[in-house]
């Protein structure tokens, strides 16, 4: 299927408006967020005063219309909504981070919508979408494992009224705030995959306990990970998404719901190193009369090289967008994206500082900071490895596939 790289005009001037926004008002404000661990003071009046509603990264996450949930957005009349969201996700990247801590949707909506009935849809992410809720949360990864979410360890058990839910996660975004969470636990160990079900789960249930509200992390301190522990919690039988007797497939219909949200991820990666390159340009600019001819023009060549291999990822993440704006199975290509990306973007950043020399190390500039966040979009979303293992897989069981 031949997919075009070039941003539709409309695209493109919302993308250019919320670069310049995140440039001029959201940058001033990296610094304070990263001391402070999480949003700096004047944050709401920031993204108060965004060029652009913010709702077609909700769009693209939940990957439904505007209209399914009574819900109208200025932006309603866009029909490429993952291209739009993925462009939007990098314009605010360019700036600083920070605003990623303030976006409320959540992969737990996409988990409801991949395996939740009709009413769970309806009371869950519908009550999202009308403002019922203000976040949610997603609660997946343990202690003792990472990217295989096959080895799930806590336990739901089966009651007269209900499940009692058993065990810990870590790293889980939003999780001390949000109204809701989606945890995964296993109703069967001896099942492995095949038991593994989720469950929507209240902040205010008895026995769901904030064992650490927020991460102390390398970087993006500013977004809220947190450590849960249930003990004994009790949650009625239709916490349960989906039915009981669902299989391992429902598990990984919900794992694969990321696929849309892989490109977003991507897109922000590239953000990031596009700001920290042109912040190379411009400090190249005010010191450029202290270098040598030779050394002006290696850095020239090295940001030559930095902006081919960024663009080769904005396509990469571009196609996989616009594959899931026209319908068609994008799992290759988003694991593509995600896999590409943020390896090119970290090592975009490293670079930068490293031929800034101390000022590349230095609190006086943001490029230390973005080599701390950029390090995240490597594991978020499915680690960068694992992507490679599943293209492979996908090569050699299908063929090339898709030209």
């Amino acid at each position: 299927m031949t997919v075009s790289f070039e941003l539709p005009d409309d695209v493109r001037k919302v993308s250019d408006e919320v670069r310049d926004w995140s440039l001029h008002q959201v940058r001033p404000l990296a610094r304070e967020s990263d001391r402070a661990k999480g949003l700096p003071a004047g944050a709401d009046a920031v993204m108060a005063d965004c060029p652009v509603d913010l709702s077609p990264l909700a769009i693209a996450t939940f990957g439904r219309t505007h209209g399914d949930w009574g819900q109208e957005f200025a932006l309603s009349g866009f029909t490429t909504n993952y291209v739009l969201g993925a462009a939007v996700s990098e314009a605010i990247g360019y700036g600083d981070s920070w605003p990623l801590a303030t976006l409320r949707g959540s992969i737990a909506e996409k988990a409801i919508l991949a395996l939740g009935t009709p009413q769970q849809q309806e009371r869950w992410v519908g009550g999202f979408m009308r403002g019922d809720f203000r976040s949610s949360a997603f609660a997946l990864t343990e202690p003792h494992f990472g990217s295989d979410a096959s080895q799930v360890a806590t336990t739901a058990t089966r009651t007269s009224d209900g499940w009692v839910i058993r065990g810990s996660k870590m790293y889980c975004s939003l999780g001390a705030s949000a109204d809701y969470t989606v945890v995964f636990a296993t109703v069967d160990k001896e099942s492995g995959r095949h038991g593994i079900r989720a469950f929507v789960v209240t902040r205010d249930t008895p026995g769901y306990i904030v064992t650490k509200a927020r991460e102390d992390k390398l970087g993006m301190r500013a977004f809220e990970t947190s450590g849960l522990s249930f003990d004994d919690m009790h949650v009625p039988t239709d916490a349960l998404l989906g039915s009981e007797d669902q299989d391992s497939r429902g598990f990984y219909a919900a794992l694969g719901t990321l696929n849309t949200s892989r490109p977003l991820t991507a897109a922000w990666a590239v953000g990031i190193a596009s700001g920290s390159v042109d912040y190379l340009e411009q400090w190249t600019r005010q010191h450029g009369r202290a270098f040598t001819p030779r050394r002006r023009r290696g850095i020239d060549e090295e940001v030559l090289r930095m902006r081919a291999g960024l663009a080769a990822a904005r396509r990469l993440y571009l196609r996989a967008a616009a594959l899931q704006d026209k319908g068609v199975d994008n799992r290759r290509e988003a694991s593509a994206a995600k896999a590409y990306a943020p390896q090119i973007a970290e090592a975009a950043c490293r670079r930068v500082a490293e031929l800034m020399g101390p000022d590349g190390t230095s609190e006086r500039h943001l490029v230390e900071k973005w080599c701390r966040d950029i390090r995240i979009f490597d594991i978020w979303e499915g680690s960068g490895q694992i992507q490679r293992l599943t293209i492979s897989r996908m090569l050699m069981g299908s063929g090339a596939g898709r030209a």
